[in-house]
């Protein structure tokens, strides 16, 4: 039972943790009222505080985190390379553990339920739902890592259900069972694939590196020295087509909907506060628009400064300042909706996610794209402080 048990189980250090962690949650501030002298409602008995639902909840999302990021070798590049080279095959168990939920998972989740419904005002379905949408959005975030990007869509539109039918546990369960069976899907489809993933992209990420060493080796990796960082051919690896640019922008507007919807602000568009979602979505385009123009412009300066575009009357360098023309359309197409909205009183709930999946397009998909800006624009390449901080280092 115990060999059992420990096939999914977290190490013991964090199971102690997280026990400790509810303890003085509960306990704590009951007892100090009762040693202040403060009576409760019904006998002098001690209430679970309800802190501790949160504690529990927290619990159930991170025991989910776990058992994907974990167990699945997308995660662990030590362990995929490893398993790369074994005459292991999809359909056969994994040997660290499973990825994919088994009935381990299930006592666990029973377990916390059960402590959660010792608290006032507890929900049978908060436990259970805490969990699986945890396991959701890990499973969504390595199948979108690993290519299946299918899979991932779908878990990602799914998932904004899950606020929106909480009040109504037959849809909710229906829902999650759906999407569970997608998730399951999807992972096994993605192991097949193992020894097809390209992820690169990730062991060069330095932040993604919890230990020094490992820090230190990807950071040596990626940092020659001014100017080969920047001379080096590097394409951009979060370049995106049209038609998944497309996909990402519904997704944008679909959760802003959710969030408008649950923030209850979906009157009609006017100056005062029932403009607040339309005008918040101008300012995240604009924000967005703004973090785009930076990524191009950042040590890539324009071949002549203010002063001489005046003295030689070239205001305009068409082939470098073509990447102002994403920004400017986003902030043009903000202040357009948002004044015509408030003229024909449309309501926020509707215009302010199209506003966003629209100012998403544009910011994706207005030309020119990275690479054929760095190759091909009328910039010079200069030195600029970064976060790898290998800009500034000058080489003899």
């Amino acid at each position: 039972m115990i060999a059992w048990l420990r096939t999914t189980s977290p190490p013991g250090q964090y199971l102690a943790g997280a026990a400790l962690a509810y303890l003085i949650v509960t306990a704590v501030p009951p007892l100090l009222l009762l040693w202040m002298g403060v009576q409760f409602l019904g006998g002098g008995i001690l209430p679970l505080d309800r802190s501790g639902l949160a504690v529990l909840g927290l619990a159930a999302v991170a025991y989910a985190i776990f058992r994907v990021a974990a167990f699945h070798p997308g995660y662990r590049p030590e362990y995929r390379k490893w398993l790369a080279q074994t005459p292991w095959r999809s359909g056969m168990p994994l040997p660290l553990g499973p990825v994919r939920l088994v009935w381990q998972d299930a006592l666990f989740v029973t377990i916390l339920t059960a402590m959660s419904l010792l608290h006032d005002g507890a929900r049978p379905l908060s436990i259970p739902t805490a969990f699986v949408t945890g396991w959701l959005v890990a499973a969504a975030a390595i199948l979108a890592v690993t290519a299946e990007f299918r899979h991932a869509y779908v878990l990602a539109l799914g998932l904004g259900g899950v606020p929106l039918l909480w009040d109504d546990p037959t849809k909710l369960v229906v829902l999650l069972a759906g999407l569970v069976v997608i998730g399951q899907h999807g992972l096994g489809v993605s192991l097949e694939r193992l020894r097809e993933w390209d992820l690169g992209i990730l062991e060069h990420q330095t932040l993604l590196h919890l230990s020094q060493r490992g820090f230190q080796e990807a950071a040596r990796n990626r940092l020659h020295g001014w100017p080969f960082d920047r001379l080096a051919p590097h394409r951009n690896p979060y370049a995106l087509s049209t038609k998944s640019a497309a996909a990402l922008a519904v997704l944008a507007g679909w959760w802003w909907f959710v969030w408008v919807h649950l923030m209850d602000a979906a009157g009609p568009v006017a100056p005062g506060a029932a403009g607040m979602t339309v005008r918040m979505a101008t300012m995240l385009g604009t924000m967005a628009a703004a973090s785009r123009l930076w990524g191009y412009v950042w040590g890539y300066a324009p071949p002549i400064n203010l002063w001489g575009r005046l003295a030689t009357f070239r205001w305009i360098i068409p082939r470098y300042d073509v990447v102002f023309v994403g920004p400017l359309l986003v902030v043009l197409l903000a202040v357009t909706t948002y004044h015509a909205a408030v003229q024909v009183q449309l309501h926020g709930e509707v215009v302010s996610p199209l506003l966003v999946a629209a100012q998403l397009f544009i910011i994706l998909t207005c030309p020119p794209s990275l690479d054929r800006w760095r190759l091909t624009g009328k910039h010079r390449i200069v030195p600029a402080t970064s976060t790898q901080a290998g800009e500034l280092q000058q080489t003899l």
